[in-house]
């Protein structure tokens, strides 16, 4: 929702800063995946982990392009 209204100069730092959240927890759900997290393990049988998969790794890219995007004026 912030990057719908947020001032144009900002946009880069935003994109980036989705980016890192959206990777963080792709990188959580794979960790929990293979070897556990907090004592959880997920199979790829679990509801919704592999819709979680494709939705978290569309989100980096996206959030990646509209980062260099942005940062170089074209937006």
């Amino acid at each position: 929702m912030s990057l719908l209204i947020t001032p144009t100069r900002l946009l880069p730092v935003l994109a980036t800063l989705g980016t890192l959240f959206a990777a963080g927890t792709l990188v959580a759900l794979i960790v929990s995946l293979t070897s556990g997290l907090f004592g959880f393990q997920e199979t790829l049988d679990a509801n919704l982990v592999k819709p979680t998969l494709a939705v978290e790794a569309a989100g980096c890219v996206l959030l990646v392009a509209l980062a260099l995007l942005s940062r170089r004026g074209r937006m």
